[in-house]
């Protein structure tokens, strides 16, 4: 019943925004508080649950042993599903099984500069699938 009131009263905002004196999102979530590791972790293994459902209408991705598929998520995780998708050489490897290659097209690319010891552990992870 009090959540149905909460999310009567306070309504849904997807973004956030300035409340009475603190910043807020969803219905109405002080964030001045911060967030607590156990709701951040709920939040993380939502988006990647998301993440996850939307590559699975990819065979190169559904072929991918669980290592592999976590180095994707991770980078879509980063980058966005729309910014991994421009990694079109990488992903033609991971169609074609050629794996070591894949991780030569990940770590030619402004992300691996970019993105510094993160993108070096996922190149080896998907160069050795371990």
């Amino acid at each position: 019943m009090a959540k149905q009131l909460v999310m009567q009263h306070e309504g849904y905002r997807r973004y956030t925004y300035q409340d009475t004196n603190h910043l807020a999102i969803g219905y109405g979530i002080n964030l001045g508080y911060g967030i607590s590791e156990p709701e951040a972790q709920l939040l993380l293994n939502y988006r990647l649950e998301v993440i996850h459902n939307q590559l699975t209408r990819y065979k190169w991705y559904t072929d991918l042993n669980p290592i592999r598929r976590a180095v994707v998520q991770d980078m879509i995780f980063n980058l966005g599903l729309p910014g991994f998708l421009q990694f079109k050489s990488t992903i033609w490897c991971l169609k074609n099984h050629w794996y070591k290659s894949a991780s030569k097209h990940m770590a030619d690319s402004i992300w691996f500069r970019q993105t510094g010891n993160r993108a070096k552990h996922l190149v080896k992870l998907m160069k050795n699938g371990y």
